[in-house]
């Protein structure tokens, strides 16, 4: 991108309250008003899914499990970052997986599996919080 350009549109981005930073390869926009923790952790959190989206890619991984998927934020995280291929999520509970299947539903590759998975073919009670209903 040619200097004047970038010039113009990092003055512009500040304008309306937005940082642009490099980080690495990628470029990173930080919106003002966010507090420093919150940026770090964010920053972080998109560090872990770029890094694992590009492993994804390098080993040519098609197929993901989600065990435990609560409402299906892994997976949505994975979708953001850019990995295309195959997730299955795993989730139990009743209220959360209605919620992890309306996430999925418009993704044909996101399959949401209805029981927990273990090392034993068993059948337990689950026991839900109230966080999880």
């Amino acid at each position: 991108m040619p200097l004047g350009v970038r010039h113009l549109m990092k003055s512009l981005l500040r304008r309306v309250g937005v940082r642009y930073r490099p980080v690495g390869r990628d470029r990173l926009l930080e919106v003002r008003g966010v507090d420093a923790e919150q940026r770090r952790v964010d920053r972080t959190d998109w560090m872990a899914t770029e890094h694992l989206v590009g492993l994804l890619r390098r080993y040519q991984i098609d197929t993901v499990l989600d065990v435990g998927a609560n409402e299906g934020q892994f997976g949505a995280a994975l979708r953001d970052g850019g990995y295309a291929g195959r997730l299955i999520s795993f989730e139990p509970a009743s209220p959360t997986r209605a919620r992890l299947a309306a996430r999925a539903a418009a993704d044909p590759l996101w399959e949401v599996q209805g029981c927990a998975l273990g090392d034993a073919d068993t059948t337990v009670e689950l026991t839900l919080r109230s966080a999880s209903t």
